[in-house]
């Protein structure tokens, strides 16, 4: 769950962060977003990180994140808010996914993900998403890689077709 002073694509990931979870981080901003309730712009988004950071696991485990995520988002917002981890939409995709790896609790389907969403690489494929394996037929995560070699540079439009499709949203 990236925080992040960065681009507005970031904050897609953190939606379900209301500002009643903030105000107990004591991060609420006065400039929110009237759609998303999150604040705008770079200079809130990075006091944000920084807060979240210096937040215990407790607080944040009182928002219904479960201790470990809370210690895993509090690593995350700390990469980000010290410099260590930038989520610029110009960074190499694969070298993001691999530092992002490095952070206890952030395995390869969260990394992809964060590519995919954040980043907006299309070529972002989390191969072990279940939804995405059932849209396949039950393929294995080997064979869901396997299969989609073939729609490469594409492979996160395709995994975005699938899961609406797989949803029942795509009428």
């Amino acid at each position: 769950m990236p925080i992040r002073p960065l681009s507005p694509r970031t904050w897609s990931l953190i939606r379900s962060w209301k500002a009643p979870s903030k105000r107990a981080l004591g991060c609420a901003s006065p400039a929110l977003s009237r759609h998303s309730r999150l604040p705008l712009g770079p200079f809130s988004v990075s006091k944000l990180a920084a807060r979240i950071a210096r937040a215990s696991s407790d607080q944040i485990a009182r928002m219904g994140i479960t201790r470990s995520r809370a210690q895993t988002l509090r690593a995350l917002a700390g990469a980000m808010a010290n410099g260590a981890l930038g989520l610029e939409t110009q960074a190499q995709p694969e070298t993001l996914m691999a530092r992002l790896m490095e952070i206890s609790g952030i395995g390869p389907w969260t990394a992809s993900y964060i590519a995919m969403r954040v980043l907006g690489w299309p070529d972002a494929f989390p191969e072990s998403d279940l939804g995405l394996r059932k849209a396949l037929g039950g393929l294995s995560s080997r064979q869901a890689r396997d299969r989609a070699e073939r729609w490469r540079p594409w492979r996160a439009y395709a995994v975005m077709y699938l899961w609406t499709h797989a949803s029942g949203r795509n009428e």
